[in-house]
């Protein structure tokens, strides 16, 4: 049987690109890695399919500094061949950073991921003094809950427990930044939108994912702060 190998993509979305769904950037990168000569392994099976996914989908509308993809090759690939073989094959907007071997027992990075770092543009009344009256008393509270509708059904949410570190930065007349760092699990994941809506920020500009948290040496674990 042909040997397989496993990689990790660090990869960039742009503008151009934010309004792609997650499938259509999934199909956007299969059929740049069939146009790059690169055999992806698929899954046993009666409806076999490629095994290639995203650490964690990006949302419409959201640009990225650093996605995870990973990917299974039939092999042998050498690993400095393929970010040359793949990069001419992508469209503006999407650039690849770096391409990582992995382990062939190491788990998921959807089951490594700790949460995110994000930056919120927004177009705000409130005056510097009142966004950072608000993040503080958002920091200092134990408990921030709201009610959200999802496929039906109303639940509450607590978001303070989804928050690992907020702040704002660049603020002025008009509007501002709020940086963020997410948690993400199944009872804490909280979305950048939602959570500077439920504080009263103002109307969002643009959100962009800075990067991603995973446990273990990948990008380091996630600090609280």
């Amino acid at each position: 049987m042909e040997q397989s190998q496993r990689f990790y993509l660090v990869f960039s979305r742009g503008r151009g690109l934010r309004f792609l769904s997650h499938l259509d950037m999934m199909r956007l990168w299969e059929r740049a890695i069939r146009r790059a000569g690169l055999r992806l392994r698929y899954s046993q099976g009666y409806h076999p399919h490629p095994r290639v996914s995203l650490a964690l989908p990006l949302a419409v509308g959201m640009t990225a500094e650093a996605e995870w993809l990973e990917l299974e090759i039939q092999g042998p690939v050498r690993l400095e061949d393929i970010g040359p073989r793949l990069s001419p094959q992508l469209p503006v907007g999407l650039v690849l950073h770096q391409v990582r071997e992995a382990a062939r027992q190491a788990p998921a990075l959807a089951a490594q991921l700790q949460g995110g770092e994000y930056e919120v543009e927004v177009r705000s009344p409130l005056s510097p003094e009142q966004a950072q009256d608000r993040v503080a008393a958002f920091l200092a509270s134990e408990s921030w809950p709201l009610e959200e509708e999802r496929k039906g059904r109303r639940r509450t949410v607590d978001l303070r427990r989804g928050v690992a570190s907020l702040r704002v930065s660049h603020w002025e007349a008009g509007g501002g930044r709020l940086n963020m760092v997410l948690r993400h699990g199944p009872e804490s994941h909280v979305r950048p939108d939602v959570l500077s809506q439920a504080l009263g920020f103002g109307t969002q500009v643009l959100i962009q994912r800075k990067r991603l948290l995973f446990h273990g040496p990948e990008s380091g674990n996630m600090v609280v702060r």
